[in-house]
């Protein structure tokens, strides 16, 4: 059975901080084989010891290039959100997930049934109220079907 990469993108400022290392505990925890990089505002950044212990646990960390104001919910935050996640990606089939610090993953067995199919997007909320948002997952090759459109 073939492998799937899953790559996880948690974009952080300083107001996320007391959340982000226990979304990353959740994250290696129900996704140990997973690449996680946080994207930290520029604008309001993380601490460097927040910073450092991320990186201690195999985190990869990066400054993001746009203003927090450029909402990520807007067009425009969302190209760049999901130019960010494609540059992390190898392969087509890889799996590019963006969650919010104050999102817990604490089962993946739905996200590797994604990554095992043909579908294209997956998102993750409460069906009862259709929150959904908080995290998504799209293959590499559907973002950059939207990025080229």
């Amino acid at each position: 059975m073939k492998k799937h990469n899953i790559i996880f993108t948690v974009l952080a400022y300083a107001g996320d901080e007391d959340l982000i290392l226990e979304n990353i505990l959740c994250l290696l925890d129900a996704v140990p084989e997973a690449s996680i990089t946080v994207i930290d505002g520029f604008c309001d950044p993380c601490s460097p010891r927040t910073r450092t212990l991320a990186e201690i646990m195999g985190v990869r960390w990066k400054s993001s290039a746009w203003p927090r104001h450029e909402s990520p919910t807007s067009l425009l935050g969302m190209e760049k959100i999901l130019s960010e996640m494609l540059a992390l990606s190898k392969e087509d089939d890889d799996v590019l997930v963006k969650i919010d610090p104050d999102t817990a993953l604490l089962d993946a067995r739905e996200l590797y049934e994604f990554a095992r199919s043909d579908k294209a997007l997956w998102a993750c909320g409460c069906p009862d109220t259709k929150i959904f948002g908080n995290l998504f997952a799209l293959k590499a090759n559907a973002a950059q079907y939207l990025l080229s459109n």
